[in-house]
């Protein structure tokens, strides 16, 4: 039992660093997508980059109750779910954000601002 409580624990930490980690990367994604004007495509994005955020916070959640219940194993399980999704999210934005920039550059230069 002292094993999973500490691994709750780390749980616990690696969870506090991935929230503002992938939150912040998928504001500026979403904020990215806004600007995109190839709707189709942007409105899918937001769709993934929610799902995501959804099913993090519910696995989030759903640990904390686990834990509080005194069910370690099961708590540990569902963070550990929540901590893959926030790294996908965070990946997710992450490409969001490097696609809407090669795509800023190519206007750019289509437009002759640039060399």
């Amino acid at each position: 039992m002292i094993k999973q409580r500490e691994l709750a624990q780390e749980y616990a930490l690696a969870t506090a660093g991935m929230v503002g980690t992938s939150c912040g990367g998928a504001l500026t994604a979403l904020r990215a997508l806004a600007d995109d004007k190839s709707s189709i495509d942007a409105i899918a994005r937001i769709h993934r980059l929610s799902a995501f955020a959804r099913r993090a916070q519910d696995d989030l959640y759903d640990g904390e109750i686990s834990f509080q219940a005194d069910k370690i194993e099961d708590a540990n399980r569902q963070w550990a779910n929540a901590l893959v999704l926030m790294d996908a999210l965070a990946v997710d934005a992450n490409d969001i954000l490097d696609n809407a920039s090669v795509k800023s550059a190519v206007n750019l230069q289509k437009s002759g601002k640039t060399g």
